[in-house]
């Protein structure tokens, strides 16, 4: 079982916080398949159409998406594990 603090937020401040922390971008994800958003970490590629917080907010209200994400690994290192699921 993964080790460290996990959780599941719809609040906004919690979520930038969270992005913040690792440099992480809000995008529109490209295709059909899987929830709309996601978030591009530090310096990865682009693999979406970049998002203002206030139209990434809007997307997770209309498809109502909540964020799950993993804190810190076991060894208290911050880690980029994420996934949005529906509430």
């Amino acid at each position: 079982m993964p080790q460290g603090i996990v959780g599941y937020t719809i609040e906004r401040a919690e979520i930038r916080r969270w992005a913040a922390a690792r440099d992480a971008r809000p995008i529109r994800r490209a295709g059909r398949d899987g929830p709309p958003v996601a978030f591009v970490l530090g310096d990865a590629g682009r693999h979406g159409d970049g998002l203002t917080w206030d139209a990434f907010f809007a997307l997770m209200d209309e498809h109502e998406l909540a964020l799950v994400y993993r804190d810190e690994d076991a060894e208290g290192h911050l880690t980029r594990e994420f996934s949005f699921v529906p509430r």
